[in-house]
């Protein structure tokens, strides 16, 4: 009987060692007093994040932007910032990609007249020094959203909540999932494509990666984009269980109610999910569409609370 015990309990000793030379290493520990820095720093931040989301004018929340810019910039300066989670800056999106390669913060700045600004900056995992990308929105330029690939200085913005990396040969592509606050009546989803050029230097957008059904024809775009009636709940988002991206199939409130839609293409106010869904499959190493989906439920990504005002 002792020996049975024994042996049982060499089994899960081992067992355990070989699930623990499986998983990821741990994050180095933070030195003391780079940690004391840090937490100090976050205080700090943590204030302007506040005061951009509930400044009371847009000068005051703009302000507080630039404060968080050049705060967020000293602070990852500090050795082992990487490793640093941040975790009371709610109304900030941080994003670890899977493979522990970088994080990208994301973030807005809510106007009286109902639209948003967009900002954000990558930091690659890099133990020497900072290396770290601002993204620039630039999104109002850009007449075609979909067919457009943008670099960091003509950035598409959003605030991001997924990603979903995918290798294809020797090149990693980074399918990111975003919310993105258009007007007063608008609002937007977007699925992303994240990659690094040969100069290291980030790419949002791939051609020939994603898939999509437009006037019955199917095609590829760079990213795609759900636009929407801002009081409408819209899904666009990965699951695991599926393996698929899911998202919400929009009709205007006239087709809703049985009527004929006007001429044109309908604006984005105009457009409800309809109860049904379609989605996106990795396939061939493309995000390949798949027609409308039967008898399933899902719910919307989420994002922080603060965003939405």
């Amino acid at each position: 009987m002792k020996k049975h015990y024994l042996i049982v309990l060499l089994v899960l000793f081992m067992l355990g060692l070989l699930s623990n030379s499986n998983a990821q290493s741990p994050a180095p520990v933070i030195k003391p007093e780079n940690l004391k820095q840090l937490m100090l720093d976050e205080d700090t931040l943590k204030a302007c994040a506040d005061s951009i989301i509930n400044g009371e004018q847009d000068i005051i929340r703009q302000t507080y932007c630039y404060r968080f810019i050049r705060k967020l910039v000293q602070t990852l300066k500090i050795p082992q910032s990487y490793y640093y989670t941040f975790d009371s800056l709610k109304s900030i999106s941080i994003l670890e990609s899977p493979d522990n390669k970088f994080r990208i913060f994301t973030w807005n700045v809510p106007r009286n007249n109902g639209t948003f600004r967009y900002f954000g900056a990558i930091q690659m995992n890099d133990p020497k020094k900072l290396t770290l990308y601002p993204l620039f929105d630039y999104s109002p330029l850009i007449r075609n959203e979909e067919d457009t690939v943008c670099k960091a200085d003509s950035w598409y913005g959003c605030m991001y909540y997924k990603i979903i990396p995918k290798v294809v040969g020797s090149k990693t592509y980074y399918t990111l999932f975003g919310w993105k606050g258009y007007n007063a009546r608008e609002l937007k989803k977007v699925m992303d494509v994240l990659s690094f050029g040969s100069d290291k230097k980030p790419v949002f957008g791939a051609t020939a990666l994603i898939q999509v059904k437009r006037d019955g024809k199917l095609k590829y775009v760079h990213r795609f984009v759900l636009c929407y009636n801002k009081y409408a709940n819209v899904t666009l988002n990965y699951y695991d269980a599926t393996n698929q991206i899911i998202f919400d199939h929009l009709i205007t409130k006239a087709a809703m109610n049985g009527k004929t839609d006007m001429p044109g293409k309908p604006r984005g106010f105009d457009l409800l999910p309809d109860g049904t869904y379609e989605a996106f499959e990795w396939r061939d190493n493309k995000w390949k569409y798949v027609e409308e989906l039967q008898n399933v439920q899902y719910e919307s990504a989420p994002v922080p609370v603060p965003v939405f005002k």
